[in-house]
Order: C-alpha cells, then sequence, then structure tokens
C-alpha cells in the first residue's frame, strides 16, 4: 500500500477554503451585529425625541424634520440589516459546503490511516510469528523421561 495520502494536496486546499470560509461568516456575523446595534440606536434616538415642553414654532419644525431624518435613516438601517442578513446566509452556506467538501477528504484519509495502521499491525503480526516459529524450531524436543534429545 502507498504510504503517502494521494489527496493531501487537495485535503490541504480544502482546509485553507475551510477557514477562509470561517473568516468570512464571522465578518459577516459581526457586520449583522453591527447593523443591527446601529438599527436599535436609530431606533432609540427616534423614540427619545419629543416635542420641547416650551413649544416655538421654529422648534417644532425642527424636531419634525429631525424625526424625518431619524425615520428615513432607519429605513436606510433597516434595509442594511437585510442586506447583511442575506449576506450571513450566503457565508454560512458557503461554509457548510467548505465543511462537507473536507469533512469528505478527511473522513477518506482516515480510512488511509487506519489501513495503514492495519498493514502494520498484520507486518508486526507475521513477525511476530516467524520469530516464534523459529524459537520453537530452536528448542530441543523433550522426551516422556524429561531428557532433551
Amino acid at each position: 500500500m502507498n504510504r503517502r495520502f494521494r489527496l493531501a494536496t487537495v485535503e490541504r486546499l480544502r482546509t485553507t477554503e475551510f477557514q477562509s470560509r470561517g473568516q468570512e461568516l464571522r465578518a459577516a456575523t459581526l457586520a449583522l451585529a453591527e447593523g443591527r446595534a446601529r438599527y436599535q440606536r436609530i431606533a432609540a434616538q427616534l423614540d427619545g425625541t419629543a416635542l420641547p415642553q416650551v413649544s416655538v414654532p421654529h422648534g417644532v419644525v425642527q424636531t419634525g424634520a429631525y424625526r424625518q431624518r431619524l425615520r428615513a435613516q432607519l429605513e436606510a438601517a433597516a434595509s442594511e440589516v437585510g442586506r447583511l442578513e442575506s449576506e450571513l446566509a450566503a457565508a454560512r452556506s458557503a461554509w457548510s459546503g467548505a465543511r462537507a467538501r473536507l469533512r469528505a477528504v478527511a473522513t477518506l484519509h482516515d480510512r488511509h490511516r487506519e489501513a495503514l495502521q492495519l498493514e502494520q499491525r498484520r507486518r508486526d503480526q507475521a513477525e511476530l510469528d516467524d520469530l516464534a516459529a523459529i524459537r520453537v524450531a530452536h528448542q530441543p524436543v523433550r522426551t516422556a523421561e524429561g531428557r532433551a534429545s
């Protein structure tokens, strides 16, 4: 049996791909968390804005404009979160595919190692059998009286 695993290069490439996809998944997860945090901050700002205690025409107009700007930002943040969720789903799918491809080659490599170990155990057992046969062949034969012949 060939002692070298013939798919070692493929396994290295798939390991690299898996690690790269993992980094992309982590980046997408962090980006989504940041997008959601931004959405929450804007929503909190929008909830926290109220008309001033003493209303002056100019203050009411400014508050209304500020709230309108926050609503537009909130809508943009919501669409950004949707886009980031899609990117996360794509990154998760790519990572899962890379993991499956790596697992397939890793399973073949495990089987190769097991076959090598089995072959080595067989060789070791054959060597032990040969040593035992040599030892038995060189031992003197004892007769019924207990004498060696």
